[in-house]
This record gives structure tokens, C-alpha cells and sequence, in this order.
């Protein structure tokens, strides 16, 4: 991606894959409007299936990372390290 100017990070822990949809559903309209990256962090789920979900959506606005569970400001943290 080039000239960023806008990421939004999402951290989540054991998040309903319908909760993230509609959560990423919502943000749907930004890539229209102005080049932005969304950085799903998954804090240690012991549900598998946010990444999967991710890949499966197939958007290359969309990054999703994986990591042990450092807790919400850890998930931050990865994300702002990862941003560009």
C-alpha cells in the first residue's frame, strides 16, 4: 500500500467472527474515500477462526496479525509497530 493516510487498528481477544464482520462492514466505505489500512490484531485467541475469517475475506486493505495475549494495550502497541 502507498501513501497511507488513515490505520485503524482493531484489537480483539475471542471476538464473535459476526461481531468483527460488522465492525469491518462498517469501515467498508474508507478505502473509497482515502488509501487506509486496517490492522486486525488477535491477542491470543483460543478461537482460531479470526485469522481464517480474515483470509478468507480477502482484502488487501485488511492486515491481520497474531500474537500471544499481551492484553488490549499490547495489541495496540503491535498494531502501531506494524502500521505504516
Amino acid at each position: 500500500m502507498h501513501n497511507i493516510k488513515l490505520s485503524i487498528i482493531i484489537p480483539c481477544y475471542n471476538t464473535e467472527i459476526k461481531t468483527l464482520k460488522r465492525c469491518l462492514d462498517s469501515l467498508s466505505f474508507l478505502p473509497d474515500i482515502t488509501p487506509c489500512e486496517i490492522i486486525v490484531v488477535d491477542d491470543g485467541s483460543t478461537k482460531k477462526d479470526i485469522i481464517g475469517y480474515l483470509k478468507e475475506r480477502n482484502e488487501s486493505h485488511i492486515r491481520a496479525i497474531r500474537q500471544e495475549n499481551m492484553g488490549c494495550g499490547g495489541a495496540r502497541n503491535t498494531g502501531i509497530e506494524n502500521s505504516s
